[in-house]
């Protein structure tokens, strides 16, 4: 069986190296990258991986953030590379298993298409190591949207050669055919999107204003990007907003006494123990 893995990514060099590292520890066979005109070393990051021959770099220099055209491209080129499974993912995040990825994926019956898999949050947190692995080990609980609904799943699908992505990764279409994706019990995604305030600033500023530029999208297509870009950024309180999610001390002791935050180490044991480059 060959997995493969997708990242469309912009500006990620302080994550995309941990990313590439811990999925090609977890079972994936290759990655497939889709840079977006990044200015900082993530392509040159991705670069130093791919030649080792398990990773391609394709540089995209349209600043349209068109997701699903980018990312459906990515998992067509996996499907010629016969991959049996495709994970389209984002560089902040670790699709985790009890047992690699190879693994837990034999085990899906062959009827099975597609999965539909549970994402986790892990808040930013004041202080610390500057590793964001072993910085942010508290997982909200449950994890929700910035409109304060349950966060959306992803979907893991089969190798297809006429595989449509839809934009963000929550479904998936093969020859136009909507699939259903059955839930997965054994894979999780552990996401890191608010690592340091820079980070975050470049990713909601840089994002939405490349969505604004994307004439085939739907108005409400990265709406989070969107809300927080107008109701925030625009007005000068994207640092009260990156701080109203940053965990203190006494924040952490509160939110696990009311049972909203649990602490959750496994990809920072896992990195740790495997040795997996920063």
């Amino acid at each position: 069986m060959k997995i493969a893995l997708t990242l469309l990514c912009r500006n990620e060099g302080d994550i995309i190296g941990r990313n590439l590292e811990f999925h090609l520890r977890r079972g994936v066979d290759f990655i497939i990258v889709t840079d977006n005109a990044s200015d900082d070393d993530t392509a040159s990051i991705v670069a130093r991986y791919a030649r080792h021959g398990r990773i391609e770099l394709i540089r995209e220099q349209r600043l349209t953030h068109d997701q699903s055209v980018w990312v459906s491209e990515m998992a067509r080129r996996a499907a010629r590379r016969q991959a049996d499974w495709v994970i389209n993912s984002d560089a902040d995040e670790f699709w985790w298993s009890a047992d690699d990825l190879r693994t837990t994926l034999a085990n899906v019956p062959a009827a099975v298409p597609a999965l539909s898999v549970r994402r986790h949050n892990f808040p930013p947190v004041r202080g610390g190591p500057a590793d964001f692995a072993e910085r942010m080990i508290y997982r909200d609980n449950p994890s929700r949207n910035a409109f304060g609904a349950p966060l959306p799943e992803k979907v893991i699908h089969r190798g297809v050669a006429n595989v449509i992505v839809a934009d963000g990764n929550h479904a998936v279409s093969f020859a136009e055919r909507p699939v259903r994706a059955q839930p997965s019990q054994a894979i999780e995604i552990l996401h890191f999107p608010m690592r340091t305030f820079e980070q975050f600033r470049s990713k909601i500023v840089l994002g939405a204003e490349a969505l604004e530029r994307n004439g085939r999208i739907a108005p409400d297509v990265g709406a989070h990007w969107r809300h927080v870009y107008r109701r925030y950024y625009k007005h000068g309180l994207l640092p009260d907003y990156f701080g109203q999610n940053e965990l203190t001390q006494p924040a952490i002791e509160q939110r696990q006494r009311d049972g909203t935050l649990v602490i959750d180490r496994r990809l920072c044991d896992f990195l740790a123990l495997s040795g997996a480059a920063t």
